[in-house]
């Protein structure tokens, strides 16, 4: 029993996998005139609000590297300053690529984050969807529908992240699905799981 629990996980492991790489593949070709120029200094559009975003992406990592608070920044509204938790600043997304930003700038960190939002928002839905079908193409295509839906990839063209990262609704469900439906884990242990996603799309 416990070789077929492995070799279960092992097989559940390398699926993911394969379709997390399947949809990293199909983001980079959504925006391959990015990645196939200059994605240092390129975006997608210098329209709309991609400007102001790039620099809410930008700030966590100057604070982290100047000893500055994240969550607020005088260097908008001068002298005042503004608090970026009552924007939609995305200061989660900020925080995790802060290193994209330190070692390629600021494009970078956006075009690396417009390539994450539809792979890793179509592998949650994969994930949520796994749940339900037996057929993993199924769960597949389910998930392409999904992270690179019309809704999804028209608020990345202005850089949106608060619409268009969307991996955490699909793990919300699961959870709820878990402590609703299925319950094969303790409440207390599932409710603290729920809490997770709740704080990451807070941040985002």
């Amino acid at each position: 029993a416990a070789q077929e629990a492995t070799g279960g996980l092992r097989r559940s492991v390398r699926v993911v996998l394969l379709a997390s790489g399947g949809y990293t593949f199909l983001s980079v070709l959504l925006w391959w005139n990015i990645w196939s120029t200059h994605p240092t200094s390129t975006t997608t559009c210098g329209c709309g609000d991609s400007s102001l975003f790039t620099w809410f992406l930008a700030w966590p990592a100057y604070a982290f590297s100047h000893g500055l608070n994240p969550l607020y920044s005088t260097a908008l509204f001068h002298p005042t300053g503004t608090n970026l938790m009552s924007n939609t600043a995305e200061v989660g997304i900020g925080v995790v690529l802060a290193p994209v930003t330190w070692l390629f700038g600021a494009v970078a960190t956006l075009n690396v984050a417009l390539t994450l939002s539809p792979a890793l928002s179509a592998l949650a839905m994969f994930i949520l969807l796994r749940r339900w079908v037996t057929w993993e193409p199924a769960a597949f295509f389910g998930g392409l529908l999904y992270g690179f839906s019309p809704f999804v990839v028209i608020a990345l063209t202005d850089a949106h992240f608060m619409l268009g990262m969307a991996p955490v609704p699909p793990l919300i469900v699961a959870c709820l699905d878990e402590l609703l439906a299925r319950q094969r884990r303790r409440p207390v242990v599932t409710g603290a799981v729920f809490g997770l996603p709740v704080a990451v799309q807070f941040f985002i």
